[in-house]
């Protein structure tokens, strides 16, 4: 979860030094961005010490949930709710992360279109939300989840830059790993089997399976094998 939240913090210190510049279109109130900038420093600094997150976590219902106009740029909303709910889960509020996540990625939807391919910040997002999902033992919609991850990769192995390649098939992998825990854990031991092997089948054939999902595939086949 770190080194998500990093990532979402990274982009998020982008956002507020956008706040102070004169081409933004839409102005922001002091007030909000103080509070912004705090947030996210105590956010970040939750990661070490859990003892910031309450506080993080009071600053970003303030700036985010209660007033209904937007407090910050569009561009910024999808960052903001996204280290809200690393926050929120960071201390096992992962009920009140969910809607964070949610949130964010409605803003993801808003500024792309809701675009088939998938971006690092999103798929960060997505497997937040899977975490969570996992935490709260609701595998069937963490699965969901990961599965749209791994489809989205996909779209995105056609029309991306080979340089991508590296770190979408990587965030893949991650799902299917997650996904296929996910059926282990309900006790449908088949559904993870097939979930790792239509995986190994969508691979090029220069490539090997993640180390990982290759010991799970390897533990779950060597499982339903039956016993002389």
């Amino acid at each position: 979860m770190c080194s998500v939240a990093s990532r979402i913090f990274l982009l998020c210190c982008v956002v507020v030094a956008a706040l102070s510049s004169d081409v933004v279109a839409m102005v922001i109130k002091p007030s909000v961005a103080a509070a912004t900038k705090t947030a996210m420093e105590f956010s970040q600094k939750a990661n070490i010490d859990p003892s910031f997150a309450d506080e993080a976590c009071k600053l970003w219902y303030s700036i985010l949930c209660v007033d209904d106009d937007m407090p910050l740029p569009l561009s910024a909303m999808s960052a903001a709710h996204a280290l809200y709910a690393s926050t929120l889960a960071r201390v096992g509020r992962d009920r009140e992360a969910l809607v964070q996540h949610d949130e964010s990625l409605f803003y993801f939807d808003k500024c792309h279109n809701a675009s088939k391919q998938i971006s690092k910040a999103e798929a960060d997002v997505l497997l937040a939300k899977s975490k969570s999902l996992q935490r709260l033992m609701r595998y069937r919609d963490a699965i969901v989840v990961l599965k749209d991850i791994s489809s989205r990769c996909n779209n995105s192995f056609i029309s991306d830059t080979p340089d991508n390649f590296s770190w979408l098939r990587s965030c893949q992998s991650e799902a299917i790993e997650r996904a296929a825990l996910c059926s282990m854990r309900m006790g449908d031991l088949d559904s993870s089997i097939l979930i790792m092997e239509e995986f190994e089948k969508s691979m090029h054939h220069d490539e090997k399976l993640n180390p990982n999902v290759t010991g799970m595939l390897g533990a779950s086949l060597l499982l339903k094998t039956p016993k002389m």
